[in-house]
């Protein structure tokens, strides 16, 4: 057998077919097939097959070989370790070390891969590739996987980014010429931007899910003084995930409250009296009336609820327990002329309780103005996408304020930050997860996606083969605002989007 080692062709990037068991009854190995024995675990040795990757240059990589024998059937380790030799044959082919490439890169190969594949073999391609760049990964061979998640573009050959999170100066751009901007294909009128804009602003300041915030009674919206401006509230437990009897708190800044007051008293007056006018609400079938509010600290926790009429007979009921279903029916009385006005926050045409699904369609609608004449520059985000952004943003300034520094963080603060998991706990918190490990592994992921230690930590616990974008000491020696920190992630993750 030849030594891969040997090979002096640059491009020679192909697939070495191993029988293990064969290997070990070797007498005499060369170097190479040594390293090989050595850095597999034993188990995998017993098996009839290996197949692996040989790099451009003609040499097995350990982190590639370590890959190779983790692949659990014949059939797809066969498969895979030919999709990663022409990945390394179209680097090697550029003259290009596989540790050390940018996304850049990667999504050049998806192009030239689509030229060549259809979609499917495209996306099938994709999947050893991110696997292989793991393994690299939690062996400290590279930094970060460079290989994008998301849906593949079967038509461009490129990955469609699954991004979920946003800096602000881009949330506020899409927020002044998505949800704001006018012209002339705009059908909303003035009075539903002005709602559109009270709903964005309650879900990005806040952190609540599309359904927690469309479902809150206009007296839920956090409203009840705590400390300076910060205002506080109470998500029912049944518009939360998890355990209906169980509700969580919200914060607001007081001077982001504006937008959703000016909604309230302007906009949402004139859609109560378009539906009182045309008798929607009197004709509910099934309305249900609130007769008194109980608060507790402040806080809303009861009503009394009668059926059909303020005078029949009222009962208590805990808002944890009522859903959107009875929610859309549920009106207070008018004192001035008697009449129902509906208690949801938000309101469509002629008055009626705002569908929850338009929501999504108006999000849409948004983003697709941001997007330049030239076909860049769309920010794309839906309701989920705030709550993200929250969460990315909460964590990063909690990081600063346990620091007590506002404006400078060094990669060490932050890295036992990280480690002590406060800023962690803080977020989960906020957000309403059961568990710590949902918020790192879901809404944060892109920190973690990028190895918090390679990022944050001391320069000297750094691999060595981390590439100069990463490691560039004026980059990520300091994080000094929420922003650029968030810029820096968008730098090597595309969840994070700086447009």
């Amino acid at each position: 057998m030849k030594d891969p080692g040997a090979a002096t062709m640059p491009n020679l990037a192909r697939v070495l077919e191993l029988r293990p068991r064969n290997l070990l009854s070797m007498e005499s190995r060369p170097a190479w097939l040594a390293a090989v024995i050595q850095d597999v675990p034993r188990r995998f040795l017993d098996r009839e097959w290996m197949y692996v990757p040989v790099l451009a240059d003609g040499t097995l990589h350990p982190a590639v070989v370590r890959w190779a024998a983790s692949n659990m059937t014949e059939t797809s380790a066969r498969g895979y370790a030919y999709d990663v030799a022409v990945y390394f044959r179209f680097l090697g082919e550029r003259g290009l070390a596989w540790p050390h490439v940018d996304r850049n890169v990667v999504d050049e190969f998806l192009v030239a891969r689509r030229e060549v594949v259809g979609p499917t073999t495209l996306k099938r391609t994709i999947t050893p590739l991110l696997a292989l760049h793991d393994r690299a990964v939690d062996m400290r061979f590279i930094a970060f996987n460079p290989i994008p998640r998301g849906e593949i573009n079967a038509t461009k050959g490129r990955k469609q980014s699954a991004a979920i999170s946003y800096p602000h100066a881009s949330i506020m751009r899409w927020r002044q010429e998505g949800v704001l901007g006018l012209g002339s294909a705009r059908e909303e009128t003035m009075m539903m931007r002005e709602r559109n804009l009270a709903y964005v602003d309650l879900l990005y300041q806040t952190g609540m899910r599309r359904l927690e915030g469309h479902g809150l009674f206009y007296f839920e919206v956090p409203s009840r003084p705590l400390r300076g401006e910060v205002l506080v509230g109470r998500i029912p437990g049944a518009l939360s995930k998890g355990r209906p009897e169980v509700g969580r708190l919200v914060y607001l800044d007081g001077s982001h409250r504006k937008t959703i007051q000016d909604y309230f008293v302007g906009a949402r007056e004139v859609d109560i009296a378009f539906g009182k006018k045309s008798g929607i609400y009197e004709n509910d079938p099934e309305a249900l009336i609130v007769k008194k509010v109980n608060t507790r600290d402040g806080i809303p926790n009861t009503v009394l609820v009668s059926r059909g009429s303020a005078d029949a007979p009222g009962k208590w009921r805990k808002l944890d327990l009522i859903d959107l279903r009875e929610r859309i029916h549920m009106y207070e009385i008018d004192e001035a002329d008697g009449k129902r006005r509906p208690l949801l926050a938000w309101l469509g045409d002629g008055g009626k309780p705002l569908d929850i699904r338009r929501w999504n369609r108006i999000f849409r609608e948004a983003s697709a103005r941001t997007e330049r004449s030239d076909g860049t520059g769309k920010i794309d985000v839906h309701p989920h996408t705030l709550r993200h952004c929250f969460a990315m943003q909460l964590y990063i300034a909690a990081a600063m304020r346990n620091e007590q520094r506002r404006r400078h963080v060094s990669e060490s603060d932050l890295t036992r930050i990280v480690n002590e998991m406060n800023a962690w706990k803080h977020v989960k918190d906020r957000l309403g997860h059961s568990n710590v490990e949902t918020t790192m592994s879901h809404y944060l992921a892109p920190l973690q996606a990028m190895e918090y230690a390679q990022i944050l930590a001391r320069r000297d616990d750094a691999p060595s083969t981390i590439t100069r974008t990463v490691t560039d000491e004026d980059n990520w020696a300091m994080v000094t605002s929420i922003d650029e920190a968030m810029r820096n992630i968008a730098q090597v993750d595309d969840r994070v989007i700086d447009a």
